[in-house]
C-alpha cells in the first residue's frame, strides 16, 4: 500500500478541489489508512506533506485581500476533510 501514497497525494493535489466532498473524504481516509500503517519515522513525514497542502491553502487565504464565497467553501472543505 505504501507505493500508492504518492499517487493518492498527487491525485488529491491535482483534482481534490474538483471532487465531491464525499469522494475527497474517501481519498483522505485512504491516505490516513496508508500513513497509519507506516513506521513512525516515515509516517511523520508523510503526514507533514498532506497537512502542509491544507495549511498552505489556509495561509494563502489569510494573505488574500478578498475571498469569494466559493474560495471560502473550498477552504472550509479542505480544512474539514
Amino acid at each position: 500500500m505504501l507505493e500508492f501514497l504518492p499517487t493518492l497525494h498527487q491525485f488529491l493535489k491535482s483534482t481534490g478541489s474538483k471532487l465531491h466532498p464525499d469522494d475527497a473524504r474517501q481519498v483522505y481516509e485512504s491516505i490516513a489508512y496508508v500513513i497509519s500503517a507506516m513506521p513512525m519515522e516515515s509516517a511523520g513525514a508523510a503526514f507533514k506533506n498532506v497537512a502542509m497542502d491544507i495549511l498552505g491553502q489556509v495561509h494563502a487565504a489569510t494573505n488574500a485581500t478578498a475571498l469569494s464565497k466559493d474560495d471560502l467553501k473550498s477552504l472550509l472543505r479542505a480544512f474539514t476533510q
